[in-house]
This record gives C-alpha cells, structure tokens and sequence, in this order.
C-alpha cells in the first residue's frame, strides 16, 4: 500500500464511521491530498475552484474518480492510481496533429470549444460519476465551508437526493497527522527557508528596506533549489519582512530603511512538492534596544515551553497555557495572542487547524507538525517573531529548524 492509499484507507474509514457515503473533495488543497496530482490550472487560479473534483466512495470494493480539465487528463493518469479520470473541454487545443490536419467530415456543424468553461458539461460528468457508483440518493461529506454558492446549487440541481454534509473540519483532522512523505516535503522546504535566511543576514547593510530583503530572500531560495536536485519540487516561496522600529505588517512599512539598532524580522516559508512551510527568524542590526532583547528573551522562553509541552497525548493547549503563563507572568502582563502556532501543510496561507490555542483539546498525536510562534508587531521597537517547524514523534517534539534561535545581532 502506498502512502497515498493509505491516505485514502483513513478517509473510508472516517467516511464508514461518521455513516457517509462518500467524500467529494472540491478545495485544490483536498483534491491533491486525496488523488496525488496537483493541477496547475485549478490550484493556482481561484476561478478555477471546484474544477477538480476526487470522489472517494466509503465502500473499498468501489473505485476512486477524478474529474479534471481535458488538458491535465494524461499527466492525472500518469501521476495517480485512479483508473477513472474524466476531463471535459476548455478553450486549449489538446488534439493531437493528426486530427487537426484532417478536413472535418461534416463542414456544416464543425467541432467548436467553448472561450471559457462549460458547466453543463462539468454537471453532466459530476452526475455519471455518482450515477455509476449508485450514490445519487446518498450521503455525501465535501468542503461546504469552502464551496462557491453557485458551485453548491449546481451540486444540488445534480443530485437532488444527496445529502451533502460538511466535511470540512473531519479533512482538516485527517490531514494534520502527516505521512512520511508530507514530512520530507516539509523538511526540504525547511532547509531551503534556513539557507535564505542566512543569506539575508550575512547581506544586510544600512540604507536596505524590507523589499530590498524580500527580494535577497526569493533569489537565495532560488539559487539553493536551483543547485540541488533534492529540491526538483521546489515551486515557490514568500516572506514577510518587516525593517526598523515600525513593526507593523503595512504596505507602508516595506519602505522604512535600515539603520544601527534596528531589528530585521523574516517569516516566510517556500512550497516543496505541494507542502508550505513556515518558519521566523530575527535578526538584530547592531546592538539592540534594552527592551527589544528583553521582550526577545521572554518571547523565546515561551516558545520553548510550548513546544515542551507538545507530547502525545497531551491535548494542544497545554501548549497555548505554558506560552501564555510565561509572557504574562515576566513582564508582560497583557500580552494577548489567540494562539501560538498551527498545524501547516497544503494551504496557500500556510496556517491550519488544529491551532495551539486555549481551546483546541484534541490531544497531541504523533505524526503532526506544528509551527510554533511567539511573535511581537509594535510600532516601537520593531517585529520579533520565532517561529519553528516541531515534528511530534514518540518521543516528544523534534525541531525541524536548525538555525540558531536567540537574537543573532548582525554588526
């Protein structure tokens, strides 16, 4: 059994339990976890949601399906194990130049495409799948708390008889206990974060904005996929910078300039093999402030505690407890965060549930992956934020950043 067949053996059996059908998965994120291709066309633009389409039946003895546009059909079959891959028509020519070299048998009614997306044709797809797996008077979970309103009235004007519940939160529960494979994606996109990382501090000088840092940061990450085959699955990066005393997140503060005694602050991450990872480093340029090492130190404590405090078993805020306890209890009686980290994986903005905050009681479970962070946005001494990638094991948390975590000042 692969690891995405594995993948697909846990959603039958939440499916078998919860008394479901089916699952339909209609977010890209969903649709790349369960099938394993991740298409270009619906997972980069937002038009395209609900495009894909990856049906899992409850019952093992009944096939998967996939339904793709007719472009990405080929590389869908080559990359996944489902036999049944159903693509309909776009505006691109996919024929092969046989065809459309040879005159049309019947000029009067000549093949036509449609400029755009025929939904129509998506329906009619949407409908025989069901109908040949006899799961039009069903109950079927998807991601109605994602879905396009007029993606779910098409989806009712198909199957009438379905009842459609709202898997949403049951995927986001499946997916933050990560596969081998989610890891290794996750620890590459990790080491090729910490490499620009590196090159940003060894690069900083006096007059250089938080563009100027942006963009050291997009071509290091570059440059360190570029010279190693293991990161083959490289496909972007971001970064938040923040440079100077103003530590807000504003388009406005991308112009402030460095200068001696500022702090530098990167949180970013870079997507391998479909997995974004997430990760902050400061750094101080100079000798910093009093305040800002001791706001620093405190910050740093905290997040060693709550990354102690992630062991199997133990529900997830005791975590946001520990972190909390510490900040308010050293000097900070009113620092106030909603939470101190999340699980991460496939989402475009990196933060998924479950998040370590004071109600998140699930208990901890070997195999997730945290981002845990202890971050500062004021307008006074500048951003700190450290934030590390903790992969829970049998053995407690194991960090997945390297690089060092107290205040590297840069002279």
């Amino acid at each position: 059994m692969t690891q995405r067949d594995q993948i697909v053996s846990r959603v039958r059996a939440r499916l078998s339990a919860e008394g479901l059908d089916a699952y339909l998965a209609y977010t890209p994120q969903n649709n790349f976890y369960c099938s394993g291709y991740l298409s270009w066309f619906v997972g980069e633009h937002w038009r395209f949601h609900g495009g894909n389409l990856t049906l899992i039946p409850a019952d093992p003895s009944v096939p998967l399906a996939l339904m793709v546009p007719e472009v990405e059909v080929p590389p869908a079959r080559q990359t996944t194990s489902i036999d049944d891959v159903r693509g309909y028509s776009m505006w691109i020519e996919t024929r092969e130049l046989e065809v459309i070299m040879t005159p049309p048998e019947n000029e009067a009614a000549p093949f036509q495409r449609t400029s755009w997306l025929d939904p129509d044709e998506q329906d009619a797809i949407l409908r025989e799948l069901l109908g040949d797996r006899d799961l039009l008077g069903s109950r079927i979970g998807t991601d109605l708390s994602y879905i396009m309103l007029h993606s779910a009235e098409r989806f009712r004007q198909v199957a009438p008889q379905v009842r459609w519940v709202d898997w949403t939160a049951a995927m986001f529960d499946l997916r933050a206990v990560k596969q081998n494979f989610e890891i290794e994606c996750l620890r590459r996109a990790t080491e090729l974060q910490e490499m620009a990382f590196d090159t940003v501090r060894v690069t900083l000088r006096e007059g250089m904005t938080a563009v100027d840092v942006r963009n050291v940061y997009t071509r290091a990450v570059v440059e360190a996929a570029s010279a190693d085959s293991r990161y083959a699955e490289y496909t972007n990066s971001w970064l938040l910078p923040t440079v100077g005393n103003d530590g807000q997140v504003s388009n406005a503060a991308l112009a402030s300039r460095l200068t001696r005694g500022n702090l530098v602050k990167l949180d970013g991450g870079v997507t391998v093999g479909g997995y974004k990872g997430d990760g902050a480093r400061t750094f101080a340029f100079g000798q910093p402030q009093d305040a800002a090492q001791r706001l620093y130190d405190t910050l740093l404590a905290a997040n060693d505690l709550a990354c102690a405090e992630l062991i199997p078993g133990r529900p997830v805020s005791e975590a946001f407890l520990a972190a909390e306890r510490h900040m308010q209890g050293n000097g900070y009686p009113q620092y106030c965060r909603g939470q101190y980290g999340h699980s991460l994986g496939l989402e475009q903005f990196p933060e998924e549930p479950p998040y370590i905050s004071r109600d998140e009681h699930r208990p901890v479970e070997i195999g997730m992956v945290f981002a845990v962070e202890t971050p500062y946005y004021g307008s006074d001494i500048g951003a700190i934020t450290i934030e590390d990638l903790v992969l829970i094991t049998e053995d407690g948390p194991e960090p997945m950043h390297r690089s060092p975590r107290e205040l590297v000042v840069v002279d």
